[in-house]
């Protein structure tokens, strides 16, 4: 990724931008931070076990869930355990998945105002559904 990105963002507006949208700035801080995740010589903390005294390094991550894989696995590991303990109730709980067609994921991206609908939508279908069970 490293090797290509200055290429892929140079030609973004020519060969994507149509399609994908404009090149928002966040792209490029993102990318760099991902690109320096987990590098000893982009800083770390020491860190020893109180009990056997064993000492290693531990690499600062770029915590950017979405586009870093281990850094996502971690926060999304941490937030299940966070939520089985301390959200969720001691109940049966149900997971329901909301998929958008294709056709109109577009609409959706140059328009991101339409996420809080769609999520306004979802609950309702979710509240007639257990008005009907």
């Amino acid at each position: 990724m490293e090797d290509n990105y200055e290429e892929f963002e140079r030609i973004y507006d020519i060969k994507y931008q149509e399609k994908y949208g404009y090149f928002r700035p966040i792209i490029s801080k993102v990318i760099f931070q991902y690109l320096d995740c987990g590098i000893l010589a982009n800083g770390f903390a020491s860190v020893k076990c109180r009990n056997c005294k064993h000492e290693f390094l531990l690499a600062f991550s770029c915590k950017r869930r979405n586009f870093c894989p281990s850094c996502h696995a971690k926060r999304t590991v941490a937030f299940g355990e966070f939520a089985c303990s301390n959200v969720l109730k001691k109940v049966p709980h149900r997971h329901f998945v909301f998929s958008i067609p294709k056709i109109i994921r577009i609409y959706f991206l140059f328009d991101r105002a339409l996420l809080k609908e769609l999520a306004r939508i979802a609950w309702q279908v979710l509240s007639c559904y257990r008005r009907l069970i």
